[in-house]
């Protein structure tokens, strides 16, 4: 396809406002835009700018005629290699289309929006990545990709003029679920909040369970993270749960990005992902195996030298505080089966379940230190550490009981001392 086709085709397709056809026109990576980059001539591979005049030449209405060439710039600035203008060609193109089209235009236009965004944040991915002083000053491409993603937000929100069923708001959820995607990686997660503020309380913003069912399960995947984030394990177990059952059968790799959060929030109420599921997801079984097993055993050794060899990957993911948490789930195990070898008796000494702690490789006993760096002579005693093990374990509800101080005993509950943790009652 030679640039002058191309050029009408768009026109063409514009003015009919067919959205899917004219996507596959401005795609970066289509079969269309292969074509075109392929009949260019050698003086416009080197220097595309001696096609802009062709354009009026051909007579091409605006904006399509700008569009089309500022596409081009883009084909080529990418065949070059030249990643950082292909990214600025982008950024021009994606705007022209936003202050020229979208702004007057009904829903035909989303999917030709859907596609430049898209390219504009794998361009800017990758002019980033690229750029060898992008890591030191933050991501400026993408971190720019992410204003404009929310200006074509701010675009489809505020759709007053077109009736409900060609309103530009049946975009909004796609694209503030792009808009998330380019805070998390500019580690602005903070700036989800406004998103999801101005989705769900707008009132003229139709209902999510009206949006493709590929729209809800992303929301509610980023609604789950943030609350994961957040520390909000009951709404993040609601929203991933939701996510991962509604996830279609063949996206793997999504549904491996909701169990990243799901399967240790599930830990917690102690409730394990079977050995089947984990074999569909390879990563995730060698990631979180380790753990399972040492969670079924009461194995704090092995728990600890699992977490210590994951931390990296966990402080990756933003899971290794609620892996610390799961922690304590262990502990329960451990302390369970204290209770079991003591012959389920209801009053146990402390030093039963440090000695336990101690054969797990758990230092207790920790020494104070003075302002000046000299060890004081008043150290912590084990057996008091212990105590205050057990107490936080009580408090937490992992145990049901008191700690007797003076006799050094635990004095557990003669009913269900050691409650299902699906029933367990966290503390305010």
């Amino acid at each position: 396809m030679k640039y002058a086709e191309h050029l009408r085709q768009l026109a063409s397709l514009g003015e009919s406002q067919d959205g899917p056809a004219l996507s596959l026109h401005l795609s970066h990576s289509s079969k269309q835009s292969t074509k075109v980059l392929s009949s260019l001539p050698a003086h416009a591979l080197s220097d595309p700018s001696t096609l802009q005049s062709q354009a009026q030449q051909l007579y091409i209405p605006e904006p399509w005629a700008t569009i089309g060439y500022q596409h081009v710039c883009v084909l080529v600035a990418g065949r070059k290699g030249d990643h950082q203008v292909a990214y600025t060609s982008q950024s021009q193109l994606v705007s022209t289309f936003l202050g020229k089209v979208v702004g007057a235009a009904s829903s035909w236009c989303l999917p030709v929006l859907y596609v430049l965004l898209a390219d504009l944040r794998y361009l800017a991915a990758v002019a980033d990545s690229v750029n060898p002083s992008a890591t030191s000053q933050g991501l400026p491409c993408q971190e720019d990709c992410a204003r404009t993603v929310n200006r074509a937000f701010s675009l489809c929100a505020t759709d007053r003029v077109n009736p409900a069923n060609t309103s530009r708001r049946k975009g909004v959820y796609k694209i503030a679920c792009l808009s998330m995607k380019c805070y998390f990686k500019v580690d602005r997660p903070a700036l989800c909040k406004n998103l999801v503020r101005a989705t769900t309380s707008d009132p003229s913003i139709p209902k999510l369970e009206t949006y493709p069912l590929a729209d809800q399960v992303t929301w509610r995947y980023y609604l789950g993270y943030l609350a994961f984030l957040n520390g909000e394990e009951a709404a993040a177990r609601e929203h991933l749960t939701w996510a991962f059952e509604k996830c279609h059968v063949r996206a793997k790799r999504n549904q491996e990005l909701i169990l990243t959060y799901l399967i240790p929030l599930r830990l917690l109420t102690g409730t394990f992902p079977s050995a089947a599921l984990l074999a569909s997801y390879p990563t995730l079984d060698n990631l979180y195996s380790p753990f399972l097993t040492a969670i079924r055993t009461g194995s704090l050794k092995a728990y600890d030298t699992a977490l210590a060899a994951a931390q990296h990957s966990f402080s990756d993911m933003a899971c290794w505080m609620t892996m610390e948490r799961v922690r304590e789930v262990c502990v329960r195990t451990l302390f369970k089966v204290v209770w079991e070898v003591s012959g389920r008796a209801s009053r146990i000494p402390v030093g039963a379940f440090k000695k336990a702690m101690e054969m797990q490789g758990v230092e207790l006993g920790l020494q104070g230190v003075k302002d000046d760096g000299d060890v004081s002579m008043e150290d912590v005693d084990a057996l008091d550490e212990t105590e205050c093990i057990i107490t936080a374990m009580i408090y937490k509800g992992y145990m049901k009981g008191y700690m007797s101080h003076e006799k050094r005993t635990v004095v557990l509950a003669k009913t269900a001392p050691f409650p299902p943790l699906s029933t367990r009652k966290q503390p305010r």
